[in-house]
């Protein structure tokens, strides 16, 4: 769980996000905003490589 106190989401958290999910070994990570619209969540998943 990422939890920021922001405007909103940028670029960069969707990354830092999945970046802490692949370092982890989680594969679902909960993003949370408490910024001043309120509470905003995102879920996002990390879904493996396809390899070929």
């Amino acid at each position: 769980m990422e939890i920021k106190a922001k405007r909103g989401f940028a670029p960069e958290d969707y990354i830092q996000t999945l970046s802490h999910l692949k370092a982890s070994g989680y594969r679902l990570g909960l993003l949370v905003n408490l910024g001043s619209k309120g509470a905003e969540f995102k879920r996002l998943v990390n879904s493996p490589e396809v390899k070929e």
